[in-house]
């Protein structure tokens, strides 16, 4: 018999959301077909609490998940093999799915337009925390090397082309994903679409960083410097201000 190794898989936390408990009447009572189905909520502590009858929107809720699993044509964020260990939440709701992972600091090779005065290159940046749907894409910063949790503080990504929200202004980026796109094929197209692209400008007056955002990338493609942290602004957000 063949054992496959889950080792991995017990690195992700998962937190309890929904518990459905199903009552049938004894085969006793005359009646064979007699189902209640109660459902709890749970706290942050995760106790079940709240409970109450399952009502007509969490089944549609429910029946629309499975319809989309057992649907060949529609496995979008399937796992393909291992769960990816910078995985931090995946929301599998029909047409409102939304992954957040996270990239540790490192090197990263980065674009600009011309008239910023910044030479393309290799430059540190600081830990990142990517949200994204089919559509969108968020990001923050941390101050951290290691894996986020959920009181993890959140700061503002040090780039140009984004919304003081953490929402990035995507341009004339073509982005696109297919209904059964993998998702380490998701995370992966995201991150080559940010970084392919070209930082061109801030937005609304929004200044992600305490000194001058140009000098900054102009000293990091140069020296290649560990990415100065302290110069980051606070999003005044934490990861779990992030999760459904």
């Amino acid at each position: 018999m063949k054992f496959n190794d889950i080792t991995n898989d017990f690195k992700i936390s998962y937190q309890p959301h929904k518990a459905l408990v199903f009552y049938m009447q004894s085969e006793h009572s005359g009646y064979n077909d007699g189902l209640y189905i109660e459902s709890y909520d749970f706290s942050e502590a995760g106790t079940p609490m709240n409970a109450h009858p399952l009502s007509k929107n969490e089944i549609a809720r429910l029946r629309k998940m499975f319809e989309q699993k057992n649907d060949p044509k529609q496995r979008f964020l399937h796992f393909n093999g291992i769960i990816p260990e910078n995985l931090l939440h995946v929301d599998f709701t029909p047409n409102e799915e939304r992954v957040i992972w996270y990239t540790t600091p490192g090197m990263q090779t980065m674009f600009f337009i011309q008239s910023l005065g910044i030479d393309d290159g290799v430059a540190k940046v600081p830990g990142l925390v990517w949200v994204a749907s089919k559509h969108d894409l968020k990001i923050f910063a941390t101050k951290i090397k290691v894996r986020p949790d959920q009181n993890t503080p959140l700061f503002h990504a040090p780039f140009f082309n984004m919304y003081k929200t953490g929402a990035v202004c995507l341009g004339n980026v073509p982005v696109s994903f297919t209904n059964d796109e993998s998702l380490q094929d998701f995370i992966q197209k995201w991150q080559i679409y940010f970084w392919g692209s070209r930082f061109s400008h801030l937005i609304d007056n929004h200044q992600p960083v305490k000194t001058n955002i140009i000098q900054l990338w102009q000293q990091q493609t140069v020296k290649n410097n560990v990415f100065p942290v302290s110069v980051l602004n606070p999003a005044k957000l934490l990861l779990k201000n992030l999760l459904p």
